[in-house]
């Protein structure tokens, strides 16, 4: 079984292209999976709003984070930010090298 436990990038958006449906969100890379996971912070910003299977803090199954599953598919993930130009850009480490990734939404 695939576990996400390789967390090796941390953002939190604070502005982009995106920025309004995703200001201030809180997005995770999995190295292991090559996925980003997406979570919202309560309303205090003290603490993830986490619902269904995963309001008890604890992933029991893998399969109890595709609802936070924001994009996948990247190999093992090194990094990710906002570039200058407001996208947000995530960086793969792949045979046989670096690869960066631009993501677009798909929103119109």
């Amino acid at each position: 079984m695939e576990y996400a436990d390789s967390p090796n990038s941390i953002k939190i958006l604070r502005y982009g292209k995106d920025g309004e449906n995703y200001k201030n969100d809180l997005f995770v890379a999995d190295a292991n999976t090559g996925s980003i996971y997406h979570f919202d912070f309560n309303e205090k910003r003290s603490g993830l709003q986490l619902r269904g299977p995963l309001k008890d803090k604890i992933i029991d199954d893998f399969s109890e984070l595709n609802n936070t599953l924001f994009a996948k598919g990247f190999g093992r993930i090194t990094d990710m930010d906002i570039g200058p130009d407001g996208y947000f850009y995530v960086v793969s480490s792949e045979d046989p090298g670096t690869v960066v990734y631009k993501i677009v939404s798909n929103e119109k």
